[in-house]
């Protein structure tokens, strides 16, 4: 009996680990995709000033 509840604990104890670190690895791979999509847009968005700029003269 101590031993299956000792194994239904660690059970346990691993589920909510596996939990936890998916649903951080989640959160920061939803940072860089926000992260990188930032980058990209801002990239754009000065070429596009830039091509405005020099197409103005």
């Amino acid at each position: 009996m101590f031993f299956n509840l000792a194994f239904l604990f660690d059970f346990i104890i691993d589920y909510i680990l596996v939990l936890y670190f998916s649903v951080a690895f989640l959160f920061l791979l939803f940072l860089v995709v926000l992260v990188w999509g930032f980058i990209v847009l801002f990239k754009g968005f000065c070429l596009l000033i830039l091509f405005k700029f020099f197409y103005c003269f």
